[in-house]
């Protein structure tokens, strides 16, 4: 693993200069990821994409990263916060504030339940 190839395996990035309207843009996946990356950030937080164009996107990106650079190596997708994935179109719960203001003691299991399943 070359010097670049680690630091890009550290490395995170946002994905705006990755897509177009079609998804991923292959030169600007060969301009940003050819040496790899760690980590892509919040996918889902820009254009209001459903779940399926989520994954779909993921999936495009991830075969790109396995296929077309040297050493093959996936990336981790960060798409969530505190209280659900940040995406249109995905459950999202009260932030932990917003919880405990409730007193519901029962909400909160069944939340917990739904996250755990």
């Amino acid at each position: 693993m070359t010097i670049e190839e680690k630091a890009m395996q550290l490395s995170a990035v946002m994905p705006m200069g990755l897509l177009g309207t079609g998804g991923p843009i292959h030169s600007m996946l060969d301009a940003r990821l050819k040496h790899g990356i760690g980590q892509i950030s919040g996918l889902g937080l820009f254009g209001h994409k459903t779940p399926e164009t989520v994954a779909k996107t993921v999936n495009a990106i991830q075969r790109y990263l396995v296929t077309e650079t040297r050493l093959k190596i996936p990336a981790i997708f960060h798409n969530e916060a505190l209280n659900g994935v940040a995406s249109a179109n995905f459950t999202h719960f009260p932030t932990a504030i917003g919880l405990a203001a409730t007193w519901d003691l029962g909400a909160v299991e069944e939340m917990a339940d739904l996250v755990r399943r």
